[in-house]
């Protein structure tokens, strides 16, 4: 398979090829190991699973290496570069034997394939993706409180910098870090209940830059610079019970609650935002 063959202090990374299949199939039918990568794989799947590594590279012209060790040359492992269908990045993913975890081979390989040599430069991209949604039900003072949760971040992180045995030596990037959090609490207190539905939003720039000069092999000069904006929303409703309507209140009842409540939730009785002086729209920058 053509591709790059990269060599780090104790590790070969090359595209994976048909040599690599047992030590693969033994990677994949491992429980230990594969607990947060889809589960055990019988060895059909597993081959499979070699196959469409083998042909992203021929498809994207990018996705993992095969791990080697340079002093035995046995296959440990898998990490680089993946971008599954409908991701919105690539990443970089990893998966060790577990007779070699522990041991760092997973971030001296990460380090080399996030690394772009070019002439008295290097080029490093670090994207990250993370969706997670979580239900959860815990009691506080006796009463159950029950949550769904929501929550997905990007970032991109970006350095150029020089790569030569010069005595200055340069770094400027860049950073993007975007989540949303959403999530749903609802405490049931028996007589009395609370609602609250928030949306929580963050979005970061980031711009970076260093110099650093050495006047001996011991001694050096270094200053830099990091500007950062960065801008946090809240929007979300908090609800409780409708209280009950007024005596001698001239209109409807649904009136009395559009008025009280923005908005009213007739089927469970819940009145948001109006309640306690609750703000229903409340944005932070």
């Amino acid at each position: 398979i053509n591709g790059p063959i990269l060599v780090t202090e104790r590790l070969i990374l090359r595209p994976p090829g048909p040599e690599d299949f047992e030590a693969w199939a033994r990677f994949s039918a491992d429980e230990e190991t594969m607990r947060y990568l889809g589960g055990v794989q019988p060895r059909a799947v597993a081959w499979r699973g070699l196959c469409a590594m083998a042909g992203a590279w021929h498809i994207r012209g990018y996705a993992m290496f095969s791990l080697i060790t340079r002093d035995t040359g046995e296959w440990i492992g898998r990490i680089g570069p993946w971008r599954p269908e409908g991701w919105p990045g690539e990443e970089v993913g990893w998966g060790v034997l577990r007779s070699h975890a522990g041991k760092g081979y997973a971030l001296e390989a990460a380090v080399a394939t996030i690394d772009y040599a070019f002439d008295g430069a290097r080029l490093t991209i670090i994207p990250a993706y993370r969706r997670s949604e979580n239900d959860y039900r815990h009691y506080a003072a006796g009463f159950p409180i029950t949550a769904h949760e929501l929550s997905k971040a990007t970032s991109l992180e970006v350095r150029l910098g020089s790569s030569d045995d010069s005595a200055l030596k340069w770094l400027v990037g860049g950073y993007y870090f975007d989540e949303a959090l959403n999530f749903d609490l609802f405490a049931n207190q028996g007589v009395a209940f609370n609602r609250t539905i928030p949306d929580l939003k963050t979005r970061s720039y980031a711009a970076f830059g260093q110099l650093t000069y050495s006047l001996t092999d011991a001694l050096r000069l270094t200053a830099g610079g990091r500007y950062t904006h960065e801008r946090k929303t809240q929007v979300g409703i908090n609800g409780g019970p409708a209280p009950a309507v007024p005596t001698g209140y001239p209109g409807t009842p649904q009136s009395f609650y559009d008025m009280l409540c923005t908005p009213y939730e007739a089927s469970s009785g819940t009145c948001y935002g109006g309640l306690d002086g609750v703000v229903k729209n409340s944005k932070v920058t």
